[in-house]
């Protein structure tokens, strides 16, 4: 089902995007105070494995468009904007695009916008470069549409660095229900992350876990080859969930700046980062990480 425009911008979105969208929306304001190690280890991933790959995809040169989808309040922006001459981020949140835009003001070559991942309003074969960091795919429903998008308007031998939920985890091992239905169900799953805001109201998304078998078909389709893989959350997801919020805690605990089993996990978060792309462990963090190619 579609629904009209959103304002700040005219895009259409099916109803799990518009709830989507309205989540994130609310959670802007406090986006950009996330504490949790699971955020902390997500963006020690992107540094650690991708900024690499596409520093070297730059060059000295750089490239000549960057596209972020999903770019929420520009976390991936700020990383991106010194590898392009024009950098174009956008989000269904209006709320975080505006964000964004706040801290972006005084870069020119950094364009925002509002808009579906499954329609983007950009020419075929118009950026060099496309990148998508924070789960993005996980969220929309058309996952394959949306990659079939990304591949549209990347140029023929670009790249593609991005993430997306994995369906085996360890963090399995401390979910019944969930590990129920991944051994009972062939193929990916789908998913219920929950997100406790500041004010403690509670709201649930459905999310899409995917086997590493639709993935690399779904991308094949789209016309990419993956390039290298790495699993993320790892190690960090033998600590339950629920024990890694950040706590005020008694003094004895007060470990770092997070407490103590924060730390510990954001530590274990760094061994994902050494060990995550070999074999077996890249096939067991909650989240992959994949950097691909379009076919020239």
């Amino acid at each position: 089902m579609e629904s009209g425009s959103r304002g700040g911008g005219a895009i259409l979105l099916d109803e799990h995007a518009e709830h989507v969208a309205q989540v994130y929306d609310k959670m802007a304001d406090e986006y950009d105070d996330i504490r949790e190690p699971y955020f902390y280890n997500t963006y020690g991933m992107y540094d650690h494995f991708l900024m690499p790959l596409l520093e070297k995809e730059a060059g000295s040169r750089g490239f000549d468009r960057i596209l972020d989808i999903g770019c929420g309040s520009g976390l991936q922006l700020r990383r991106l904007q010194r590898l392009g001459r024009e950098v174009l981020g956008f989000d269904i949140s209006v709320g975080l695009v505006e964000k964004a835009r706040q801290k972006f003001r005084r870069y020119p070559h950094i364009k925002l916008f509002v808009a579906d991942a499954t329609r983007i309003p950009l020419d075929d074969a118009s950026v060099d470069c496309v990148s998508s960091y924070g789960e993005v795919f996980s969220h929309i429903s058309n996952v394959e549409g949306a990659l079939a998008e990304a591949g549209r308007v990347l140029k023929p031998g670009g790249v593609f660095a991005f993430d997306i939920d994995n369906k085996w985890h360890a963090g399995l091992l401390f979910s019944p229900s969930e590990l129920w239905q991944s051994l009972t169900r062939r193929g990916s799953v789908d998913r219920q992350w929950e997100y406790v805001y500041e004010d403690r109201a509670v709201t649930k998304v459905r999310t899409r876990a995917l086997v590493q078998r639709d993935l690399v078909a779904m991308l094949a389709r789209a016309g990419f080859r993956v390039e290298a893989v790495s699993g993320c959350h790892i190690f960090s997801s033998l600590v339950p969930y629920k024990y890694q919020t950040p706590l005020v805690v008694p003094r004895l605990f007060s470990v770092g700046k997070l407490g103590l089993i924060p730390e510990l996990d954001i530590h274990l978060g760094m061994l994902d980062q050494v060990l995550g792309r070999r074999w077996p462990f890249r096939e067991l963090g909650f989240t992959k990480v994949v950097f691909a190619r379009k076919a020239a």
